[in-house]
């Protein structure tokens, strides 16, 4: 794919991957930015004893961008994550290749998996016999293996 060499149905793509590192990146960024504000928010509501209010609204003046511009990169994000499954369907439906298939429903399906991680990771540290296998997050991976293996077999007709 870097090296410049043709593919027979989308040429050189040189160009495509550089945008999926743009995107990888600025989804790290974002998601760690994002995750930090939702657990400071959540921190706040279920603690909001521990929090002085007056260290919030000095934190916030000290960055007024922070004031009007705080949406701007989720909403970039989201159109980003948008328009990379959308050429993903394009890519499925256009050259009807199963590999663009497989994307567009892994990024369909990875929000529940997502979910399903974080509320299974109570049972980490809870099987006695062995405390350190962190149950909770083998059994959301294997759950989420089984189910894109399901989903993508469905849609490839395989079964």
């Amino acid at each position: 794919m870097m090296d410049g060499t043709a593919n027979p149905y989308l040429g050189s793509q040189v160009v495509s991957a550089l945008f999926g590192y743009v995107i990888g990146l600025q989804c790290s960024i974002v998601s760690f930015r994002a995750g930090r504000t939702l657990s400071a928010w959540f921190q706040n509501r279920n603690n909001p004893h521990l929090f002085d209010s007056n260290l919030i609204r000095t934190a916030s003046e000290l960055r007024p961008c922070n004031n009007h511009c705080y949406w701007l990169s989720p909403v970039a994000l989201v159109i980003s994550i948008c328009i990379l499954i959308a050429l993903y369907i394009w890519g499925d439906i256009y050259w009807g290749m199963s590999y663009y298939r497989k994307l567009w429903i892994a990024c369909l399906i990875s929000p529940l998996g997502t979910v399903m991680r974080w509320k299974l990771s109570k049972l980490n540290g809870k099987w006695s016999k062995y405390p350190w296998f962190p149950l909770g997050t083998w059994l959301a991976n294997f759950t989420g293996s089984i189910l894109s293996a399901a989903l993508t077999a469905i849609a490839l007709k395989l079964v």
